[in-house]
């Protein structure tokens, strides 16, 4: 089991830390979302194994975002 906690004392108890974004991002189109968040996963791999990071992808609209930006409804964006 992991814990989403940010921490870097992974001994101590905790064993995830965040990967890396930028929350504006996120106001993006689907696509642009998507292409940088894999970057993001990519980046900080050189520091950390994926398994001991966690990212936030917001499901509704977020700082300012389109309607291009959201998830929801998730029926219909399985794909993404």
């Amino acid at each position: 089991m992991y814990l989403n906690v940010p921490d870097w004392y992974f001994l101590a108890g905790s064993n995830k830390a965040g990967m890396g974004y930028r929350e504006v991002n996120w106001a993006l189109p689907r696509e642009r979302q998507i292409m940088l968040a894999r970057q993001n996963i990519y980046d900080g791999t050189w520091e950390e194994t994926p398994s001991m990071g966690w990212m936030f992808v917001p499901l509704t609209e977020y700082h300012g975002g389109c309607p291009e930006s959201t998830l929801e409804p998730l029926s219909e964006h399985l794909e993404d």
